[in-house]
C-alpha cells in the first residue's frame, strides 16, 4: 500500500514539473467551462461576460451585490479571447469602470484561491494539516510555482524576518489609518501577492486573520485590496500573456 502511494506521488510531482508556469493560466480558463453558469452563447460569452456588456449599456441594471449574480469562472475567455475584467478594462475611465474591475479582480483573487490552490482557509487556528493526496501534491506544486513568479524583483523580496513588503504592510496593518494605507500601497501595485513568508502565509491570509481578531478596518480594508491584487496579478501574468 505504501508503495503504490509513493509511486502515485512520484508520478504526480514528475507530471506536475514538467509544465511551465504558463500552464495555470490554461487551467484557469478551462476550469469548470462546461458548467451550467459558465455555459457560453453563440459569441462564446458566459452570463459574468453578458452582465459586463449590459451593465456597460444600462449602468444600473445590475447589482453587483446581488444573490442572483451568477458568478461563475470569471477567467474563461468568450471568442474575442477575452475575459469579463478585460471587457471591463476596454470602457472608458470613471467611477463604473472602477465599481465593476474592482469587484471581477476581486472574484479573480477568490477563484484563484479557492479553484486553484486551494488555500482559502489555509494556516486558519485549529485546522488539522491536510492528508497527503494526488490533489495535495498538485496544489503545493501551484503555490510554489505563484510565490515564485519574479521572485527576484526587489518589490518581492523578503527581509530578515522572512517577510515582503506586503506582509510587513499585513502585519502593521491595524496601526495605519485608511489614508496612511492608501499612501502605503501606492508603489504596491506590481508585488506579487502570492509569495509566501517564512511560515508559508500568504500576506492575504495574515490581513484576514488581524481582521477577524481585531475588527479592524483598515485592515479589511487592506485583504480586499490583496484579493484585487490577486486577481490582477493572475489576469496580468497568466491569463492576458497567452
Amino acid at each position: 500500500m505504501k508503495i503504490t502511494i509513493i509511486i502515485s506521488l512520484f508520478i504526480v510531482v514528475c507530471g506536475i514539473n514538467a509544465h511551465n508556469t504558463q500552464d495555470i493560466g490554461h487551467i484557469l480558463r478551462e476550469h469548470n467551462k462546461n458548467a451550467l453558469k459558465n455555459k457560453r452563447d453563440e459569441n462564446g460569452n458566459t452570463d459574468l461576460h453578458n452582465i459586463c456588456l449590459n451593465y456597460q449599456k444600462n449602468g444600473h441594471l445590475l447589482d453587483w451585490q446581488s444573490e442572483e449574480v451568477p458568478w461563475g469562472n470569471p477567467f474563461i475567455c468568450n471568442n474575442s479571447n477575452q475575459t469579463p475584467a478585460e471587457i471591463v478594462m476596454t470602457w472608458p475611465e470613471g467611477p463604473q469602470r472602477a465599481e465593476a474591475l474592482k469587484i471581477l479582480l476581486a472574484l479573480q483573487g477568490a477563484y484563484v484561491m479557492e479553484y486553484l490552490l486551494n488555500d482559502t482557509y489555509i494556516n486558519r487556528p485549529g485546522k488539522k494539516a491536510p492528508l497527503i493526496s494526488n490533489e495535495w501534491v498538485v496544489c503545493k506544486h501551484r503555490r510554489k510555482v505563484l510565490a515564485e513568479h519574479n521572485k527576484n524583483l526587489p518589490i518581492n523580496q523578503h527581509d530578515e524576518n522572512g517577510n515582503t513588503d506586503l506582509h510587513v504592510i499585513a502585519l502593521q496593518c491595524d496601526q495605519y489609518t485608511a489614508e496612511q494605507l492608501k499612501e502605503k500601497l501606492e508603489s504596491k501595485a506590481g508585488a506579487n501577492p502570492f509569495v509566501r513568508d517564512k511560515r508559508g502565509a500568504l500576506p492575504w491570509r495574515i490581513a484576514v486573520d488581524k481582521f477577524n481578531k481585531d475588527n479592524c478596518p483598515t485592515c479589511l480594508e487592506y485583504s480586499h485590496w490583496l484579493l484585487e491584487q490577486q486577481g490582477k496579478y493572475i489576469g496580468e501574468e497568466f491569463i492576458s500573456a497567452q
